[in-house]
């Protein structure tokens, strides 16, 4: 299920790969969408994209995409992929922190991850409305 297109509206946003783009994206997306589940969607997808992607290294960016329909939401987060040697602080994180996609499925209706053929990762999760 994805929205309408024929009547969805569609935005993006890129950000710094810094810890200041989580709160932009949480209230980005609120302000575009004010739906249950999504700001928290929007900032645990930016704060993984953060932690455990090169979008968390110097230069590093995420890109958020929100895909607006009359029956349902898609945000998508695109990271810069894999950091190039992730060594054991990833594996300190996920067991500190490994919860929030826990929390994501629980307030969405869809929800998956793909590669782009130029190695980003994209995660996206689809909201139905009411």
């Amino acid at each position: 299920m994805t929205p309408d297109s024929r009547e969805a509206v569609i935005w993006s946003i890129d950000l710094p790969g810094t810890e200041a783009a989580v709160p932009v994206l949480r209230h980005w997306a609120r302000a575009l969408a004010d739906v249950p589940g999504l700001e928290l969607v929007a900032s645990e997808y930016g704060t993984n994209a953060l932690w455990h992607s090169a979008s968390g290294l110097p230069g590093g960016h995420i890109r958020a995409e929100l895909v607006v329909g009359r029956e349902s939401i898609r945000i998508s987060v695109k990271d810069d992929g894999p950091r190039p040697n992730p060594g054991e602080w990833d594996a300190e994180c996920l067991d500190e922190h490994g919860r929030g996609l826990i929390l994501v499925q629980a307030h969405v209706d869809e929800c998956g991850e793909y590669l782009t053929p130029d190695g980003k990762h994209v995660v996206w999760a689809l909201l139905v409305r009411g």
